[in-house]
């Protein structure tokens, strides 16, 4: 018997032992765990990206503070959400997320990583994600008329005599690009257009040149020397080239990507963007950038919390958006660049608590607006770059909340503007590209006075016939100068305008009084005088009107005056020349400028009437 008891009590001793050190072990899970803080666990090899925290409930997008990289066992603060941004060269794998509590993680940023469908099921588990974007980089060329639709006739006998028809390209990827040899952009661009040519040729990928070119001679020595095997056209109009005014080209380069049914995919795509482009098209898009397709939002379906949800430039298309329909807290949803048409946005009819949404650069129409008039807590919509007109606006009359609504780059007109004149609370409206004639504008100010409205720009005129070099001059001539760069090139500008006056004073004070002045105190005078008509001129170039700048030249041309009549003397007596002296003196120059501005533009007309036909 007291074997037996003996037993009991060291049975009874080791369970004790086996609980305290699963006790023990459970405390160390946590190790410095203060009460409130959880600890987060992330691979301990690679980092998955930048974590930040901030204050439960605070809503300002500056409130983030740096917590450090996503590696080994991490402490959060009590109190605090967590925001995980992982970077584009991280691998794209996101099953450590699966390891995550529910309440671990509030916001995850995707943006241009490797993340596609596949990896998106490790989220299923993150019930309190708040945010989340997986923005793909932009394809461009995805704005413009014939977008969505065939491209019509194309036929004609290339330079090699080879009889060529669209038509014969069925079920071929084609780029059409409309260039020339003289066009130093369309130059510039070859090198990525025979790189996508030759990477993706075997897979049914062509290219149809039309050339403006008016020498057939350097046309076809230009092409053998840079190897382009494609079929071209040429005319020897230039810019009356028969097939690009039919498809009214107004600059170069110029392309259109047509998909296997001859359809309008994408225009003028440049760079990277005509890789990723020809890659989609022929359905065989790089693994290596992942993809966000409908079945990634599938698993999106069961987040509840998520409030803000970007899926820009994806392949994300109407089934998706079915897989929205229960997320009941999202406000702010960004599709711009996607594949949603007017049935997808029927998916968004009972999301009440939409406050943003985007799906500009998309083929939405005046049909798909009709879904969205429900949405009366709609703040910020932005439906440019889509086929939008009048008609659809009138679905947007009952939107009464909109503060900010772009419509740039549509077909809207003076009449789709009485739409919007009831949305009084507007504040940023943008119409560039639009049909919006001036009388349809001002009214439009007058009925919404409050609002910030970006207007059409006045169209551009044709271009004609350019070398590279006037291309250039003519990109320098229109370009914003930055004020740091203003003030760099008056510092150099002046000193040479000031010798070339000290040179123009001392000849004209030679005719006008003959009396020639010193080299040092034309200079000095040139000097006084650029500063003063430069001080004088201030005023009126900020008002910047014609009336201006004219009473800006009168007045500086008789301070002007008045200075050489004071500053230039006679030798003898060494008294000043006088004011009629000096306007004699003013005007002697003013008739040189002239003269040197007229032989320069006389010089320049004739180089660009010689060029022109070259």
């Amino acid at each position: 018997m007291k074997i037996k008891a003996w037993n009991n009590i060291w049975l009874i001793i080791l369970i004790f032992v086996f609980i305290g050190s699963q006790f023990e072990k459970g405390q160390s899970a946590e190790p410095n765990a203060a009460p409130g803080e959880r600890i987060i666990s992330f691979p301990t090899g690679s980092s998955m990206g930048k974590l930040s925290v901030r204050d439960l409930g605070s809503t300002e997008a500056g409130d983030w503070t740096d917590l450090g990289e996503a590696r080994g066992d991490i402490t959060v603060p009590a109190g605090k959400e967590l925001r995980l941004k992982v970077p584009p060269e991280h691998s794209g794998d996101l099953s450590p997320l699966a390891g995550l509590e529910a309440s671990d993680l509030q916001e995850l940023i995707l943006d241009n990583t490797k993340v596609g469908d596949t990896e998106l099921v490790h989220l299923k588990g993150l019930t309190s994600l708040k945010l989340l974007k997986v923005n793909k980089k932009p394809v461009t060329g995805k704005s413009h008329p014939f977008l969505g639709k065939p491209l019509g006739e194309l036929k004609f006998t290339s330079t090699k005599g080879e009889q060529i028809d669209i038509s014969q390209y069925k079920g071929k990827v084609v780029l059409v690009d409309f260039w020339a040899v003289w066009c130093g952009p369309c130059i510039g661009e070859l090198p990525n257009v025979k790189r996508t040519y030759n990477k993706y040729h075997d897979d049914g990928f062509e290219i149809i040149g039309i050339s403006l070119d008016r020498s057939r001679e350097k046309l076809e020595k230009f092409i053998e020397e840079n190897d382009m095997p494609w079929p071209q056209y040429f005319d020897g109009k230039g810019w009356d080239n028969e097939i690009s005014t039919s498809f009214d080209i107004q600059s170069i380069p110029s392309t259109f990507l047509l998909d296997g049914q001859g359809i309008v995919r994408y225009a003028n795509l440049r760079g990277s963007a005509l890789d990723l482009a020809v890659a989609e098209a022929l359905g065989n898009p790089s693994s290596s950038t992942g993809q966000i397709t409908d079945a990634g939002l599938a698993h999106l379906k069961g987040l509840a919390s998520l409030e803000t949800l970007h899926f820009e430039n994806t392949q994300v298309g109407n089934d998706g958006l079915a897989h929205l329909k229960d997320l009941t807290s999202l406000k702010v949803l960004y599709l711009g660049g996607s594949e949603v048409t007017d049935a997808g946005l029927a998916h968004l009819r009972n999301l009440g608590t939409l406050e943003q949404l985007c799906v500009h650069n998309t083929k939405i129409t005046n049909a798909g607006l009709a879904h969205l008039k429900d949405l009366t807590g709609l703040e910020y919509l932005c439906i440019h770059n889509t086929f939008v007109s009048d008609a659809g606006l009138a679905y947007l009359k009952g939107l009464t909340s909109l503060k900010t609504l772009y419509l740039h780059n549509t077909q809207v007109t003076d009449t789709g503007l009485d739409h919007l004149k009831g949305l009084i609370r507007l504040e940023k409206l943008n119409l560039r590209g639009t049909k919006v004639s001036n009388v349809g504008l001002t009214e439009l100010k007058q009925a919404l006075p409050n609002c910030i409205i970006s207007e059409p720009a006045a169209p551009k005129a044709r271009r004609g016939p350019t070398t590279p070099w006037v291309e250039r001059l003519e990109d320098i001539m229109d370009a914003e100068i930055p004020f740091h760069l203003q003030i760099v090139i008056a510092a150099i500008a002046i000193p040479i305008v000031c010798l070339i006056v000290a040179v123009f004073l001392r000849i004209a004070t030679r005719w006008a009084v003959r009396f020639e002045v010193p080299y040092w105190t034309a200079y000095k005078i040139a000097i006084i005088t650029s500063v003063v008509g430069f001080v004088i001129g201030i005023p009126f170039n900020i008002i910047g009107i014609i009336l201006a700048h004219l009473l800006d030249f009168v007045l500086t041309f008789f301070v002007q005056s008045a200075i050489y009549g004071t500053m230039i003397k006679y030798p003898e007596s060494n008294e000043s020349i006088g004011y009629g002296k000096g306007l004699l003196i003013s005007l002697y120059l003013l008739l040189i400028g002239l003269v040197v501005g007229l032989v320069i533009a006389l010089f320049i007309f004739i180089l660009m009437a010689v060029t022109q036909y070259a």
